[in-house]
């Protein structure tokens, strides 16, 4: 049984999170890992034309995920693989301990 994750609450003070940083976590709530290549595919699922910087626009939301919810002291991480040449990177969130 795999890890369902929540998007936690905003506190007074918290970053509010985007549309598309709620939509992208919500790919990840489901706690297995995902590459760029399989996070771009679902995010844009929906849509009818590929966008031309599909990859480099969802890693900057990706990183602005990431620190948003380092900054509001979410007990959820999001964590990336290393930049490993050309094959693309995963992504995955973690319970903080």
């Amino acid at each position: 049984m795999r890890t369902q994750f929540e998007l936690p609450p905003g506190k007074p003070g918290d970053v509010s999170y985007s549309p598309s940083e709620r939509k992208i976590f919500k790919i990840l709530s489901r706690g297995r890992q995902l590459t760029s290549t399989e996070l771009m595919e679902r995010f844009y699922a929906n849509e009818d034309t590929k966008k031309y910087h599909a990859r480099e626009t969802l890693n900057a939301w990706l990183n602005s995920l990431r620190d948003k919810l380092a900054f509001n002291r979410a007990a959820i991480t999001l964590r990336k693989s290393e930049l490993r040449g050309p094959y693309p990177m995963s992504w995955w969130l973690e319970r903080n301990k």
